[in-house]
């Protein structure tokens, strides 16, 4: 299930007939969380035998993956969405040349997607945004708040190049629009015998996971609840499927994040 807890609204919300940034997210979102299914669904398939003899499903969801397998699902699902769409599309930016994660051309603009991952350790109390690996058993403590404040920069950048390009050719960039978008994972490293506890518990670990976001800023919010058959999966080593520890990772929710950029809504995150 997905739900949408905070919208673009104002200036912000649409940039001309036909197109509405709320609409254009939620067709993305859909389109993203769709094709994760389906791929759940034919692992699930593949690994029925596994199933069987350990008695646990231990998927590999593409959506918790890392940034280009996640990048992935972006690019599948503008490609259903919009009649053109690149990925990584090549653009000079202000000081030399560069890329943008996504290009796409939706209702007569040119929209450009910056998108980057962000994990954060389920906990049932808020203590700070932080991103916390293997359930605090690895070094890396990492604040989500920084790979928002970087994909917001990126956007604002890409924008500015995309205006540029507009005067060049007007044709091929109507309109430009940029959007930053940012998953965050909320996930846990558990034993198997804490899957119950954790099921039981999952709307206040879910609940404790939103107010733990960002919020400054953060003009459109979505939060995506995987069923229950797909929130169990294996742990992940070296950016692959490690299959081998008895250990699994519980995924239930992912959050989006996007905001405004440009004229019609333009800013930035002070530096703190």
């Amino acid at each position: 299930m997905i739900e949408i807890l905070r919208k673009f609204s104002g200036r912000g919300a649409c940039d001309g007939y036909p197109l509405s940034k709320n609409r254009f997210l939620e067709s993305l979102l859909v389109e993203m969380v769709s094709e994760n299914y389906r791929q759940l669904v034919s692992e699930a398939l593949i690994r029925s035998g596994e199933t069987r003899k350990m008695g646990l499903l231990r998927l590999d969801p593409p959506l918790r993956g890392n940034e280009r397998v996640a990048s992935s699902l972006v690019q599948a699902a503008l490609s259903r969405m919009t009649i053109r769409s690149r990925t990584e599309g090549r653009v000079e930016r202000e000081l030399a040349n560069g890329r943008v994660d996504h290009l796409t051309w939706y209702a007569n603009h040119v929209i450009g997607v910056e998108f980057k991952v962000a994990r954060m350790a389920l906990r049932l109390a808020k203590t700070g945004r932080v991103e916390e690996s293997h359930d605090g058993n690895e070094k890396v403590l990492v604040r989500v708040d920084g790979p928002w404040k970087e994909v917001v920069e990126q956007s604002e950048s890409a924008l500015r190049t995309l205006e540029q390009l507009k005067q060049q050719d007007s044709k091929l960039y109507p309109r430009p629009i940029s959007l930053p978008l940012l998953l965050v994972v909320g996930q846990r490293r558990v034993k198997r015998a804490a899957l119950d506890v954790m099921e039981d518990s999952l709307e206040e670990y879910r609940q404790a996971f939103i107010d733990a976001l960002p919020s400054d800023r953060v003009d459109y919010l979505a939060v995506y609840t995987a069923p229950k058959e797909h929130r169990v999966a294996c742990e992940r080593a070296h950016g692959k499927a490690d299959r081998d520890t008895e250990g699994v990772m519980y995924v239930p929710c992912y959050a989006f994040l996007s905001g405004k950029t440009g004229d019609g809504g333009h800013w930035m995150i002070p530096e703190r």
